[in-house]
């Protein structure tokens, strides 16, 4: 049996970083958002091969891209909560980031057709939620989490 001590003094810079993924996640959910409900107008202003990429886009690499998003706000959520729960929603999160960009990098080879930009922001994306998970499961060892 854990027996959580709830007078732990929690260091200013854990509520930063719980401000940060709160942040960092509610930005994801709001590209989703946009993708989601871009308008015909948008997406034919996107490059064509962009334009065929998301054409043909299977639907669960459109749920894993919703799920990690929507998950990491979640986690992020229950971060500043100090539930320890959120380490279940960061690796959700991190299981999405992992299947979205496999498909994307390793099954489509997206890498040959967007930008360096593009490039390095997926692999801000995978490491971010990486740390999220490593992150929340070493609150909780500390005793941050209930």
């Amino acid at each position: 049996m854990t027996i959580m001590n709830t007078h732990i003094k929690i260091p200013i810079w854990f509520w930063i970083v719980c401000l940060l993924a709160i942040t960092w996640n509610a930005l994801g959910v709001m590209a989703y958002l946009n993708e989601a409900y871009m308008s015909p107008e948008q997406f034919a202003k996107l490059p064509i091969e962009v334009q065929e990429l998301y054409s043909k886009r299977p639907t669960w690499v459109v749920a894993a891209f919703a799920t990690a998003v929507f998950s990491g706000l979640l986690g992020s959520f229950l971060l500043i909560l100090r539930k320890s729960f959120a380490t279940h929603f960061f690796v959700l999160s991190f299981i999405a980031v992992s299947l979205q960009h496999s498909y994307s990098f390793l099954i489509v080879k997206a890498h040959t057709i967007v930008t360096t930009f593009n490039i390095v922001m997926a692999g801000v994306v995978f490491g971010i939620a990486l740390a999220l998970v490593f992150f929340s499961q070493s609150r909780k060892k500390l005793g941050w989490l209930s």
